[in-house]
């Protein structure tokens, strides 16, 4: 086929096709159009009515009702209507003081959908001349601040409005205010408030034009500053001479004035003094120093404290066997103890229980003006100044009193007891 031929063909083919398309998406509209029909049906909200064109110096004193409306379109149109779709008022252009029946227009403003009826139609409208007052802001408090923070004075920017209306809601206002809501806050408010008239019980006034009907609110917000009373806490550095020990902490004054947030003072622990040194002491210190606030806190006043230390010796304790000595025993007797050292056990100063030896500790039983026999006598223990006896052992001892041989017959049994010993020995 030459290709001229084959072209037009293929033009032709094209035409076709595309008056095919054209022809069914007609009919296709023709069908969808048929369905959609169009429809007349009330409108399921009712419309806040404005009052337009009012005169500068009158007000509408009396309510305008809200209307219900009838709609028509296609039944799509009117599936997807809403209350922004229309626009309802009555026109006071050109009234003056008085009564009156005022027509009240709906306009749509969705070419779509047409307005066929208004219910009610028309509305009686007062109008009353205006009243103007000029009154002071109060700024009243919706919520406190936190526990531990202070508000300032408020401070506003204008101080004063001027409030528009009919005189017998002007003569209900007591009052203008800025309602501030300081819940949880703890930095400084400054924010433009919405301002609102009210009676003197506190109710709130509408249709009451405020002029300007904000007013900026500046609240400084303050943490406030607690005193309280701790106490002082003397620092020890080091330890005091080996067999010393600190036995008493005296601080005066006991307790010094701090100053801070409620934050900081929930948490305080007591003030301090620069660090005291024990380092090898013996004997007792006295000094005066500096208190340290908390930290976080500062002092009310600059405060020293004096601190006593008292130092003493470790008490201790050691057991000693010592000999038992007989005091006070006739010449003419002789002394058997069932025991001839006892156990003693003594408490006192580390350091002098250290030098202590059994030599200096003396263990005695009073034999004075008894005759022979046997006799239990109580041991006595004499014992180093600044040292004390806990225990003796045993606290009594058992004693055999017995006459002693005259000296001669001890010579000759000292001498038979020798000759004895001799022949033993050959």
């Amino acid at each position: 086929m030459p290709r001229s031929l084959a072209w037009r063909w293929l033009r032709g083919v094209l035409t076709l096709f595309a008056a095919s398309f054209l022809l069914a998406l007609v009919i296709w509209f023709a069908i969808t159009d048929s369905e959609n029909e169009f429809v007349e049906q009330p409108f399921g909200f009712s419309l806040a009515v404005e009052a337009i064109n009012v005169p500068s110096d009158l007000l509408a004193s009396s309510r305008i009702p809200p209307v219900a409306i009838t709609i028509a379109g296609r039944e799509d149109d009117l599936q997807q209507v809403s209350v922004d779709d229309f626009v309802a008022h009555v026109d006071l252009a050109g009234f003056d003081v008085g009564s009156r029946e005022v027509p009240i227009v709906v306009r749509s403003l969705n070419g779509d959908i047409s307005v066929r009826a208004v219910a009610p139609s028309t509305v009686e409208v007062v109008l009353e001349p205006v009243v103007q007052r000029a009154l002071p802001i109060t700024v009243v408090i919706a919520d406190s601040e936190p526990i531990g923070f202070a508000r300032g004075e408020p401070v506003l920017s204008p101080e004063t409005v001027t409030i528009s209306g009919t005189a017998n809601l002007i003569d209900l206002v007591d009052r203008v205010v800025a309602p501030v809501d300081l819940s949880g806050t703890t930095v400084d408010v400054d924010l433009p408030v919405t301002l609102q008239v009210r009676t003197n019980t506190g109710a709130a006034i509408s249709n009451i034009r405020i002029e300007p009907p904000t007013v900026n609110v500046l609240i400084p917000i303050k943490q406030e500053l607690f005193r309280r009373a701790v106490a002082i806490a003397p620092q020890l550095a080091d330890f005091p001479a080996a067999g010393f020990r600190v036995a008493a902490i005296t601080v005066v004054p006991l307790n010094v004035i701090v100053v801070g947030t409620l934050q900081g003072l929930e948490r305080v622990g007591p003030a301090v003094t620069v660090p005291i040194s024990l380092d090898g002491r013996d004997d007792d210190i006295v000094v005066t120093t500096p208190v340290i606030a908390p930290e976080g806190l500062t002092l009310e006043a600059e405060t020293s404290v004096t601190i006593t230390i008292t130092i003493e010796p470790v008490r201790a304790q050691a057991s000693f066997e010592v000999p038992l000595v007989v005091d006070g025993l006739a010449q003419e007797l002789l002394a058997n103890a069932e025991s001839v050292v006892v156990q003693v056990v003594v408490q006192g100063p580390a350091p002098t229980l250290a030098e202590l030896t059994s030599e200096d500790i003396r263990a005695t039983i009073d034999a004075i003006g008894l005759a022979t026999g046997v006799h239990r006598l109580t041991v006595q223990v004499g014992f180093i100044g600044g040292t004390e006896v806990v225990t003796v052992d045993p606290e009594t001892v058992l004693v055999t009193l017995t006459e002693a041989p005259p000296p001669e017959e001890s010579a000759e049994a000292d001498s038979a007891a020798d000759q004895g010993a001799d022949e033993t020995e050959s």
